[in-house]
């Protein structure tokens, strides 16, 4: 593969979704729409901030575990505390996920 990896050659084809710029899609009305456009479009309205509230939050769960593990030494709470980002992180993809499915159906 020209000395190239395989994260070099398929994962920047599979991000830029390069496999769907010429697959058509049949609507109701018997037109075809370029797929590659749909998805775009659907991207567009996904919010891709790095440092958002939550992503915060988690962090400060990280350290606020840490604190109460090494510095308090109180390694229950810090353990209990530790589950936190996890579930901050689980439970903002859920909403994101919901939020991008009510988009796709908006869009139909």
């Amino acid at each position: 593969m020209n000395g190239m990896s395989c994260r070099e050659t398929i994962l920047p084809d599979i991000l830029n979704c390069r496999h769907l710029c010429h697959e058509k899609r049949f609507t109701s009305t018997g037109s075809t729409t370029n797929v590659s456009d749909t998805t775009e479009e659907s991207v567009r309205g996904i919010d891709t901030e790095g440092l958002s509230p939550v992503v915060l939050a988690s962090a400060g769960s990280v350290a606020l575990a840490l604190y109460f593990y090494y510095v308090r030494g109180n390694k229950q709470r810090g353990q209990f505390v530790g589950f936190w980002p996890v579930t901050i992180l689980a439970m903002a993809s859920y909403f994101k996920l919901e939020e991008i499915k009510q988009m796709l159906a908006d869009d139909e």
